[in-house]
């Protein structure tokens, strides 16, 4: 049966996979990669030295955050679709920043929140050169300055984020937090327990660097097997399962754990709520803009756990849970009302406002229903590679040029100063948003037989 199956859904590959040929136009898309890509990655993304003061007066680095997350999907179409000159560029981009990086060794730099997203980028490029057996001079410099930094915030540096409301000045380390916040009596706010991005991004970062080592065949440390158990962990602790009318099971991470954080002040809201005051949504879950990680992150704990046979299955359910949640609860298809695909502002399809008169937006403005769409189009759902998924990108490949009406839905509202090629949503005119959702379709079909979900 499973013979009969595979082979019927190789039929219709092979017919969709002549319309992917149309869709991607080598001599079009390689114009907007020289455009976007190739401009962007002659910066020097990982600097310190350009930055940025918000509103609160809190200064942060300008690129490394956006880099982090804007560069992805490049870096895989660079390797997953054999793209040698692509390769190259990146490969002189992460030359020059493992040359700077000494400039940028601080731990109080990288224990930033908003530069750690480019070291996962740099985590990923490692992984994606060794499988294919390249640049191992380069990547193997660059490992060991990763597992420096992921040992140093995992075990050596104090963590004092939200330590005030446990009556701490703080943990001894990352470590330390995690195991706490995950057996400690709920505090308030409940955010302060939450497992969230910064650590997730450390657990992926170790997962990508344990696989390293696995491509290098030597054996994987202490350090990172210890990171890599622990957040497989968290996921057991912290998601909430759950089984709809057609059997199908799906899940959220942390549903409740962000009801008085700043960013859900207004969530309960639908409408704009100038002159009101807070409502937060009770049991409120993950806003989609940040959740738009998750399919990567996972997939990265899929590669570093093949040799352990529970995990790997355990993490395989999660990411087919995970595309049921997107694609069935948050995932809006066009209909009469709607045109395009959109998606709610949390991922429980609830679709309140989100940062509303937060300090990188105007005053009286924020995130009404469905304004967190662009996550669909510049985030890493692609990854989760099944038929539905490839079928929404080959749908918003063909969308271009970007109607206006939906426009008002997928325009990021932050005043934050970022790159010339992002600064006030230029990436959706100048060629880089199209790149993305090109790339996306053809890396969606790599992901359908890389992880075999078949939903």
């Amino acid at each position: 049966m499973k013979r009969f199956i595979s082979i019927l859904l190789l039929s219709v590959l092979v017919v969709e996979a002549s319309f992917s040929q149309k869709v991607f136009d080598k001599k079009f898309v390689d114009s907007l990669w020289n455009k976007t890509v190739k401009i962007y990655l002659k910066s020097d993304l990982w600097s310190k030295d350009v930055a940025i003061q918000l509103r609160n007066g809190y200064r942060m680095p300008r690129d490394p955050y956006d880099a982090g997350h804007f560069l992805m999907v490049p870096l895989y179409a660079a390797f997953w679709l054999n793209n040698n000159q692509w390769q190259q560029e990146f490969y002189k981009h992460f030359s020059r920043f493992n040359k700077n990086f000494m400039d940028v060794k601080s731990k109080k730099y990288w224990f930033d929140g908003n530069a750690l997203p480019y070291l996962y980028l740099t985590s990923e490029f490692i992984v994606l050169a060794k499988e294919k057996g390249q640049y191992s001079g380069l990547t193997d410099s660059l490992f060991y300055k990763l597992y420096a930094v992921v040992d140093t915030i995992w075990l050596k540096e104090p963590w004092r984020g939200y330590a005030w409301a446990f009556k701490r000045k703080s943990f001894s380390n990352t470590r330390d937090r995690v195991y706490f916040v995950l057996d400690s009596v709920s505090p308030k706010p409940h955010y302060t327990k939450s497992i969230g991005g910064f650590i997730r991004f450390v657990f992926a970062m170790a997962a990508n660097l344990k696989y390293y080592l696995i491509l290098s065949n030597q054996d994987t440390s202490d350090v990172l097997n210890d990171i890599v158990h622990t957040g497989i962990y968290v996921l057991h602790r912290r998601v909430d399962w759950i089984q709809d009318s057609n059997k199908r099971a799906h899940w959220i991470y942390e549903v409740g754990y962000w009801d008085a954080h700043p960013d859900n002040a207004y969530s309960g809201y639908l409408t704009n709520p100038t002159g009101k005051p807070k409502k937060p949504r009770k049991n409120i879950t993950e806003d989609v803009s940040h959740y738009r990680r998750m399919p990567l992150w996972l997939f990265d704990f899929y590669r570093a756990t093949e040799k352990m046979p529970k995990n790997h299955k355990y993490i395989r359910k999660l990411l087919k849970g995970l595309e049921v949640q997107f694609y069935d609860y948050v995932l809006v298809k066009p209909n009469d009302t709607l045109k395009y695909y959109l998606t709610t502002n949390y991922m429980d399809g609830w679709n309140g406002y989100y940062r509303f008169n937060y300090v990188t937006q105007k005053k009286n403005t924020g995130y009404g229903p469905y304004q967190l769409s662009q996550t669909i189009y510049l985030g890493w759902w692609n990854f989760l590679g099944t038929r539905r998924i490839i079928k929404l990108y080959k749908d918003i490949s063909q969308l271009y040029p970007i109607p206006n009406d939906l426009r008002k839905y997928i325009l990021d509202k932050t005043t934050r100063q970022r790159h010339p090629l992002l600064y006030n949503c230029a990436y959706v005119d100048n060629g880089l948003m199209q790149l993305h959702n090109i790339l996306q379709y053809k890396l969606a079909e790599k992901a359908f037989w890389k992880l075999h979900l078949w939903l």
